[in-house]
């Protein structure tokens, strides 16, 4: 497969993620905003506001490698310098930001201090690095800890 077609899949599997983080989370009281930005190099994929509580993803869906010891995003579609510096930035200026995983059997949501590191971890050290891990397919319980996670400290 070539370089655009791993992309093409890579961002069909966000948008198919996204779906889900929608469905899972949508309740009246909380905004969900897909963000397609050509202008901010580096800006997450999407914004939300939970409880009075905003912030910012970056969504990722990864293969896993069948090696687990091989990082994670030791494909394309890693975290850019762009979207690291963009998360570092938003995080030291106290902000919220978080880089959100999907992989074939599990989600997780990793706070953007680990943003330098994400591209070279394999799964099972993301796993321990993130603020909470659910495993898949998601229920409304575990979609309920998602938002409490979004809300809690900064990540």
């Amino acid at each position: 497969m070539g370089a655009a077609s791993v992309e093409g899949c890579a961002v069909k599997h966000e948008v198919q993620f996204w779906n889900r983080i929608v469905e899972g989370l949508w309740r009246p009281d909380r905004v969900l905003n897909r963000v397609e930005n050509g202008v901010v190099d580096g800006m997450p994929d999407a914004y939300f506001t939970i409880r009075g509580v905003s912030g910012w993803m970056e969504l990722k869906c990864p293969e896993t490698p069948s090696r687990p010891t091989t990082a994670l995003f030791s494909g394309s579609h890693q975290l850019s310098l762009a979207q690291r510096n963009w998360l570092l930035a938003h995080r030291q200026a106290g902000g919220r930001a978080w880089v959100a995983i999907e992989t074939e059997r599990c989600v997780m949501l990793l706070g953007a201090k680990y943003a330098d590191d994400i591209n070279s971890m394999p799964l099972s050290q993301l796993i321990v690095a993130a603020s909470a891990w659910w495993t898949r397919p998601m229920n409304p319980i575990s979609w309920e800890g998602f938002a409490v996670c979004l809300r809690g400290v900064q990540p």
